[in-house]
């Protein structure tokens, strides 16, 4: 054992902040009685009474080259940073104690009162975000809240804090960051809608009482998320350069087959489509219908399809044999089983299979590039420009919102026929 852990091991610990309330001693300082692995301590507010001691648990290790840097920080920097962040915990057993103290002061009365906290997850925001991020069982979900973390790590020059310390001060800093990173309003909402959450989570679990405000952007990103008929015709059409692999060929026609086919189901996305099933409303109605996933937790929606002939060619070029209560498209799953494994395999495939290989014949059209959450976009600006109500788009898309619904009828099939037949019409080239 080196001189300075004969020194830790000794007892001559300068402690980071001590304090003598009315004999009551308390110290944010080491926790010697623990060894890690990695040769690091444990750092806690250590209570003593009446030769009784209690630590309260930080979360945070330090080794002892690093602590006395702590100890002496100065007014800037990273050990300031991490300084005041230690002192969060000292504050607030301090004035548990002074208010225990008017009352009649014991350990047990303050271990009752703030409880024992020796998981990190509970004070520690980092390792309480990425704890909730991990109990997501949605792929795209927990991804997004990851990448959300790492940019408010690097907000914070990954000095940690507690999930009580976040201020409305300190999220419109790390929004400003990102203004200055030059992240667009989506990614600012997808991260600041993530932070939301988690604290949202903490509230629930009684971490802390009050959240702050937190402003999400508003932007017009899903505004240019469609491509027009024009466009779609192109698509439809696309012939592949002489020029192309043959290798390129076959996964262009493949994505824009996809994409086509996500157009003419109403827009539904991956997942839904992923999940589709042959049933007695393919066999008796010519249509297909689904409960949307994405409300599954809301009252259910049912969308129905008609089987416009656009759509009864892609089925029978990708769809399996029909067959009651079988997929209709088993390939987009293919082996995976679990939750995590189907939204992994539907984030590849709307990546790999979709995205990537549209980027060719979009670039080659001179249109937008476009992605599988276009569809849905593009199929409700397309009826919207032929003139159909709003009433059946809502009902085709499987909205949940539409007040007037409870006292409406339910479209023909007819009708539905009729209005989805316009999908490949362009509207303007009407006269």
């Amino acid at each position: 054992m080196d001189k300075k852990s004969i020194e830790v091991y000794s007892g001559k610990i300068t402690p980071i902040e001590n304090r003598n309330l009315g004999g009551v001693f308390i110290a944010l300082t080491l926790d010697i009685r623990k060894t890690r692995v990695d040769e690091t301590y444990p750092i806690a507010v250590r209570v003593t009474y009446q030769r009784n001691r209690w630590y309260y648990q930080t979360g945070t290790a330090t080794t002892i080259d690093d602590y006395p840097r702590i100890v002496r920080a100065g007014t800037q920097g990273k050990w300031h940073e991490q300084k005041q962040h230690l002192l969060t915990f000292f504050n607030y057993i301090e004035t548990n104690v002074k208010e225990l103290i008017t009352e009649g002061f014991s350990l047990e009365k303050l271990k009752e009162r703030v409880g024992k906290r020796s998981v990190s997850a509970k004070t520690d925001l980092f390792s309480y975000w990425l704890d909730v991020a991990q109990s997501k069982s949605n792929f795209k979900t927990k991804q997004q809240y990851i990448t959300a973390l790492s940019s408010f790590k690097k907000f914070r020059s990954d000095v940690k804090l507690m999930v009580a310390d976040v201020t409305e001060g300190m999220i419109n800093n790390w929004k400003e960051t990102m203004e200055g990173a030059g992240n667009s309003n989506a990614t600012q909402s997808m991260y600041l809608r993530a932070l939301r959450a988690i604290l949202n989570c903490a509230k629930e679990e009684k971490i802390i009482t009050i959240i702050p405000k937190i402003g999400i952007p508003t932007g017009s990103r899903r505004v240019a998320n469609f491509i027009s008929v024009t466009g779609i015709l192109k698509l439809k059409t696309f012939v592949a350069p002489k020029e192309w692999t043959e290798t390129q060929k076959r996964h262009v026609e493949r994505a824009i087959d996809w994409w086509l086919i996500l157009y003419c189901c109403n827009g539904c996305n991956t997942v839904d489509l992923a999940n589709l099933k042959w049933n007695d409303d393919y066999f008796y109605d010519n249509e297909l219908s689904f409960v949307r996933s994405k409300i599954r937790n809301k009252k259910a929606v049912e969308v129905r399809i008609p089987v416009i002939p656009e759509l009864k060619g892609l089925l029978d070029k990708h769809g399996s044999a029909p067959e009651k209560g079988k997929l209709v498209f088993p390939q987009i799953k293919g082996s995976a089983t679990t939750e995590t494994q189907v939204d992994s395999r539907i984030h590849d495939f709307n990546k790999k299979v979709i995205r990537e290989w549209l980027e060719l014949p979009c670039t080659e059209l001179g249109i937008r590039p476009i992605s599988a959450q276009f569809a849905r976009n593009s199929f409700i600006t397309c009826l919207t420009h032929h003139g159909v109500s709003d009433s059946y788009i809502d009902r085709a898309v499987g909205h949940t919102d539409n007040l007037l619904r409870g006292y409406q009828g339910e479209f023909s099939k007819k009708k539905r026929l009729e209005f989805n037949k316009m999908l490949f019409l362009d509207p303007e080239s009407e006269e």
